[in-house]
């Protein structure tokens, strides 16, 4: 993917354990990209801050980390002064930049999917099955496509674009009474009158103009 940055910066986080590492504490680590044009790009990681200047190719700057930067170490691109183009980003221990490797679609996707994820957003999609706790409570459990860095919070573009049994939501929340998982989370709907008698299957469905939409995020 070719991005052009005009102003402000891209920041990405680096789960240092996740990539294998206990630290990037003290470590040389080099930034490339792929042809850089247009100016400079000022690259920020974790305390550490170089420079990688326009031109054709492979393109990269080296940075010797503090003994200070421990944890999740945030690494950040922004133009030194005018618009910047340039694509195929890449971090690596060592001070020489390597040729760029495209992960697998499937393995890009799951570790995307690791902090966020997305259901519905089609009319009338059906989001998940469930059954009525009460009268005006129903439960549903969803699993997730893989397992996420936490247990996920849950926010909606509306609970009044779903509907449970046919009925309008007035509440969505995390269930508190039941044991999240990473990769399992349960979902309580609320409606504002009786529409199911406890113990009642029913279907967790997406309403029209908007379609109702459920994202599951553990971001760091």
């Amino acid at each position: 993917m070719i991005v052009t940055l005009t102003s402000g910066s891209l920041t990405q986080v680096i789960e240092v354990a996740q990539r294998g590492h206990a630290t990037l504490a003290a470590q040389t680590v080099t930034v490339s990209v792929d042809a850089l044009s247009g100016g400079n790009l000022t690259v920020t990681l974790g305390s550490q801050t170089g420079t990688i200047t326009a031109g054709s190719g492979r393109r990269s700057t080296t940075l010797t980390l503090e003994v200070g930067d421990t944890g999740n170490i945030a690494l950040t691109l922004a133009p030194v002064s005018a618009a910047v183009t340039f694509s195929r980003v890449r971090a690596e221990l060592g001070r020489h930049a390597s040729a760029w490797l495209a992960p697998s679609r499937d393995i890009e996707l799951s570790a995307c999917q690791r902090y966020y994820w997305r259901v519905g957003g089609v009319a009338f999609n059906p989001i998940g099955i469930g059954r009525f706790a009460s009268t005006t409570q129903g439960e549903v459990y969803l699993q997730l496509p893989t397992e996420m860095r936490t247990i996920p919070t849950v926010s909606t573009n509306g609970v009044a674009n779903f509907s449970f049994n046919g009925v309008v939501l007035t509440g969505l929340t995390l269930h508190a009474g039941f044991n999240q998982r990473r990769d399992f989370v349960g979902l309580l709907s609320t409606v504002g009158s009786a529409a199911g008698t406890p113990g009642d299957m029913a279907v967790l469905v997406s309403q029209p103009a908007p379609a109702g939409i459920i994202e599951f995020s553990a971001e760091l």
